[in-house]
């Protein structure tokens, strides 16, 4: 009989550094999720009704909300058109007359042609030099059951529109009377503020219409509306409600935005410096707590901004990310699992299919391939909806099936770094492993065997999981990967390995 090895790593991905470092800890991860110490699959998603319902372009934007009368809408924006659905799944196209058309991609604006005439040679790419032009994006806000929208003007409309949920599916929505045009951005404040952000061409630029009226932009003793630019170095690019005030969030700058009554409307305060934010859409609240994704990492904001929010998988965004469309990044906070995640665009597709996630309840993080462009959260529905690039909305945290159309979902796993069984020039010989599972063979095990760091693996299984499992191997290290292999709610825990001395090499 040998002696038993606990299997007990600790929950979360640590991503970042060598394999070494990663040591005794998962390693790498995907549609998988710890709670309380056991790993489990994320739940699954299935195609949201059976009706043909796809947007037209990619969606990068989503919102869902009830009216009045209980009616639960959900809206989608496309860089060219803007989408209703009502709560049976029918879409309908609610996009303006004389909406102006912006950019599904992103660009570098490093290729040819995109610099001063006459400088540089020719046939060469230009220095980056520029700033990258950012995939147009729809922001959306509801003003009581309305709806309001608008994309940023920086290749795409940047006018401000309003929907009336009362008026039905077949209206358009509707230009707003005298709002500044070319914006960027724009927030509904919770004493009924409509805000443009980045107004009228000035990237720094917040205004302002009057209270509880959004047609009402011309500041007079009469009314509340305003305006201000803040003092920053780069340009805004979107604002989130949080703990009862508005946060502006730019390129470089944080700034809060407090309603401080006539004569001045607002105050502002720049609560944070080289913190901004990467997209528009890359921000997400949950318990009165902001989360975004950075050019140097993740960031919070409690009240006050936090630097660099601790992040084990960083290296694994920074080496898949890319840079040039990285204006697609999305960010939305599944709080039935405490957890925020950040999808963004990886460097082979350049479209949003990775993602890591954040369990702000336990801290820790997990990595996965996931294929989605656009979140409207939990709320309204009973579901997170969540749309492919294609225009296929999904019902996702649905049972434990997993779809691969579109491609891109991946597989169910969990895999560790090295796990040492012997130091020094002793192997250990394994027999047996004692699963520690909720369902029994609802998983299987395959073992990366290494005699030394730089060796190549050998692998061992996989093996379909037993009370106990024969293995029997003789390596010095091994790497442990957990695959779900049935549409089951399993839970891995702290198996046992059987181990007896070996020889010496």
């Amino acid at each position: 009989m040998g002696k038993f090895i606990p299997l007990e790593l600790p929950p979360g991905v640590f991503a970042n550094g060598t394999n070494q470092q990663a040591a005794h800890r998962w390693r790498d991860s995907s549609l998988v999720r710890w709670s309380n110490g056991a790993l489990g699959p994320v739940g699954g998603w299935q195609t949201w009704t059976q009706l043909t319902n796809l947007t037209t372009g990619v969606p990068r934007s989503a919102l869902a909300w009830t009216d009045n009368s209980g009616n639960r809408w959900m809206a989608a924006g496309t860089a060219s058109n803007l989408h209703i659905y009502n709560d049976a799944g029918a879409i309908y196209d609610i996009t303006p007359t004389g909406f102006t058309a912006g950019r599904e991609d992103a660009s570098s604006e490093t290729g040819y042609g995109k610099w001063l005439f006459g400088l540089s040679t020719f046939g060469n790419e230009r220095p980056d030099t520029g700033q990258r032009e950012p995939a147009t994006m729809f922001k959306l806000s509801t003003w009581g059951e309305d709806l309001i929208a608008g994309t940023q003007f920086d290749g795409g409309d940047g006018k401000l529109y309003y929907w009336d949920s009362s008026a039905g599916v077949g209206t358009k929505a509707t230009l707003i009377s005298n709002a500044p045009t070319k914006n960027l951005s724009h927030i509904v404040t919770g004493e009924r503020f409509l805000v443009a952000i980045g107004a009228d061409e000035d990237r720094t630029k917040v205004q302002w219409s009057d209270q509880e009226d959004h047609n009402s932009w011309t500041p007079a003793s009469t009314n509340q509306a305003g305006s201000l630019s803040l003092g920053t170095n780069g340009e805004l690019i979107t604002a989130v409600t949080v703990r009862g005030q508005t946060l502006i969030l730019g390129t470089n700058d944080v700034f809060t935005m407090n309603y401080i009554g006539p004569p001045f409307i607002f105050g502002f305060e720049k609560v944070g410096t080289d913190c901004g934010v990467v997209s528009q859409q890359a921000c997400a609240v949950v318990d009165g707590i902001a989360y975004w994704m950075g050019e140097r990492g993740f960031f919070t904001f409690d009240g006050y901004v936090r630097s660099l929010l601790p992040c084990d998988v960083l290296e694994f965004v920074q080496d898949n990310i890319s840079e040039v469309q990285v204006s697609k990044t999305i960010a939305w906070a599944n709080s039935e699992f405490a957890e925020v995640w950040f999808i963004f665009p990886d460097d082979t597709t350049n479209e949003c299919a990775k993602a890591v996630s954040y369990n702000y309840r336990e801290k820790h993080w997990a990595t996965h391939s996931f294929a989605r462009t656009a979140v409207a959260g939990r709320g309204s529905f009973n579901h997170p909806m969540l749309w492919a690039s294609n225009g296929q909305p999904y019902e996702h945290e649905v049972g434990t099936a997993y779809p691969l159309i579109p491609s891109g979902a991946g597989t169910v796993y969990a895999e560790s770094g090295p796990i040492q069984l012997m130091d020094g020039d002793r192997m250990l010989s394994c027999t047996s492993l004692i699963p520690d599972e909720k369902t029994l063979g609802s998983t299987n095990v395959t073992f990366y065997g290494r005699m030394y760091p730089t060796d190549s693996d050998s692998v061992l299984g996989p093996y379909d999981l037993e009370a106990p499992t024969d293995v029997r191997f003789t390596q010095r290290s091994v790497r442990l990967r957990v695959t779900g292999d049935s549409a089951t709610e399993w839970r891995w825990g702290i198996p046992r390995l059987e181990v007896s001395p070996g020889g010496r090499r």
